[in-house]
């Protein structure tokens, strides 16, 4: 059975697995969900360099799967706001 034809569950571990182990990515914080004919991965990873790789390993793994990354790069959201 080819990655992109096993269950949704087992799909998703293994993604998670690879993005964890892929020196490119070494991010086990990633969350990798698989929904039908989507594949979407989430969470934070310490530089745009690595959020670019997320998407390059996952291509290859997802099949004809769309693949939707949601993740973010640390420090790059809105600034926190002062409390008074």
């Amino acid at each position: 059975m080819s990655e992109a034809n096993e269950p949704e569950g087992y799909l998703s571990a293994h993604l998670e697995e690879a993005l964890t182990e892929d020196a490119r990515v070494a991010e086990p914080g990633l969350r990798v969900e698989v929904a039908g004919a989507q594949v979407v991965v989430s969470g934070t990873v310490s530089d745009a360099e690595r959020k670019e790789a997320v998407a390059e390993v996952l291509a290859d793994l997802v099949g004809d799967r769309a693949l939707v990354d949601r993740t973010e790069v640390a420090g790059s959201g809105p600034p926190p706001q002062e409390q008074v």
